[in-house]
């Protein structure tokens, strides 16, 4: 891989990173390990959840990943009438 970056000022610290490619497959695959593994686990609160569908047809999904200590009962609200389709088979997120 080559690249050129052209530096405005020497006073801006810059940053480059770089990650190898992570097939959509392969990232579908990971959170369905992440699905079996953590739906109940004591400590961590884990939710996947379809956030909307790609051009392609892909699933776009949202992640939640916190602590359980002070979740509420209630879910998350629906934000956007467009996002979450699956809103009547899958519940929001917990608070």
């Amino acid at each position: 891989m080559k690249f050129s970056f052209t530096f405005d000022s020497q006073e801006n610290e810059v940053f480059f990173a770089f990650s190898y490619p992570f097939s959509y497959k392969e990232n579908q695959e990971l959170l369905e390990k992440y699905d079996r593994l953590y739906p109940k686990d004591s400590d961590l609160y884990y939710n996947r959840e379809l956030l909307i569908k790609s051009p392609h047809d892909r699933n776009v999904d949202l992640v939640t990943i916190s602590s359980n200590e002070g979740k509420l009962s209630e879910n998350e609200s629906n934000i956007d009438e467009n996002l979450f389709p699956n809103q009547s088979q899958q519940p929001r997120a917990r608070k």
